[in-house]
């Protein structure tokens, strides 16, 4: 090969490297935003999934699952379910009310900020899976405690608000499942 002068060996090199260089650089730079993209939402997802997990520990927790039970079959069932807390006798389901109102609260606020995430996502995996399982737990307990909801809302306005909007969404939700009208449970929306 003969040798070049300094000037034209540049020239040289501009005319062939020149154009596939700079679009192998710009191909490059978009693989990398590629690559951080995915990598974000691979995370996203991750620390979607570790929330889920938490809030479902939360929800399962052995003195939640007591407290619920205790409203489902005593105060549920109760023949006179007027003022109960106000009667020391039910000291233990006025504890028991207040394990089950105030988990769901939170649950609701979760969910209700989860929505807000949703919009920029597209998907509210936390708010279709707690409403589709636990919309019957929800619906159940609300109603069992609705007069005891009324009555902290009258001493405290904002007090289980979450909770009351839960217990409409899980309406919703148990309106549009088919296994609830499978199984022929009753719906009370007002």
């Amino acid at each position: 090969m003969r040798w070049l002068p300094d000037d034209q060996f540049l020239q040289l090199i501009n005319s062939i490297s020149g154009a596939p260089l700079e679009t192998a650089y710009q191909i490059s730079q978009i693989v990398l935003v590629a690559i951080v993209l995915i990598g974000a939402i691979v995370a996203y997802w991750q620390v979607s999934a570790i929330k889920l997990f938490e809030l479902l520990k939360f929800v399962e927790q052995e003195e939640f699952r007591k407290a619920r039970r205790v409203v489902y079959f005593e105060i549920r069932v109760a023949p006179s379910r007027e003022n109960w807390w106000e009667d020391s006798v039910h000291d233990d389901w006025e504890n028991a009310a207040a394990r089950v109102c105030a988990p769901y609260d939170i649950l609701g606020l979760i969910i209700a900020r989860s929505r807000l995430a949703a919009c920029f996502s597209f998907y509210n995996g936390v708010e279709r899976i707690f409403l589709r399982q636990w919309s019957n737990s929800i619906v159940m307990t609300y109603e069992a405690l609705q007069t005891y909801v009324k009555y902290r809302r009258d001493t405290q306005p904002n007090a289980y608000r979450e909770y009351t909007r839960l217990y409409y969404r899980a309406i919703l939700a148990r309106c549009h499942s088919r296994t609830y009208f499978r199984a022929g449970l009753p719906i009370n929306i007002l």
